[in-house]
């Protein structure tokens, strides 16, 4: 009876782990995901006369990339921007919604996250 209950609580200690592993991988990338935005928003190649401006667009597909590196899988549609310029300096903010699906056992638990660059 007590080897049982050893493989019970191994078995359900496995299975926290492997749901906790998920949620603080989906919360890092999360953070990895905002630390990028703000890089991306501050259009640091624009601001120093390196690069001419980004349109939309391509911000909307630079945040694309960005996030896939993380693991998100984004549409341009969940992506929200907003353009300000001071003088010659170029700044983006950028709001990213989404959803992470973590596994369960015998379910899906859906996990939403509103990241933005600002700091």
């Amino acid at each position: 009876m007590r080897k049982v209950l050893v493989i019970i609580g191994l078995a359900i200690g496995a299975m926290a782990v492997a749901v906790g592993w998920q949620f603080a991988a989906a919360e890092i990338a999360n953070d990895e995901l905002h630390d990028d935005l703000r890089d991306v928003g501050a259009q640091n190649g624009v601001n120093s006369g390196l690069n001419s401006p980004k349109s939309d667009d391509e911000i909307r597909n630079e945040v694309i990339t960005t996030a896939a590196e993380h693991g998100l899988r984004l549409q341009p549609e969940q992506i929200t921007l907003q353009k300000h310029l001071n003088g010659f300096t170029v700044h983006y903010d950028i709001q990213v919604d989404y959803t992470t699906q973590i596994n369960l056992l015998l379910s899906k638990f859906a996990l939403h996250f509103t990241q933005t660059s600002a700091p």
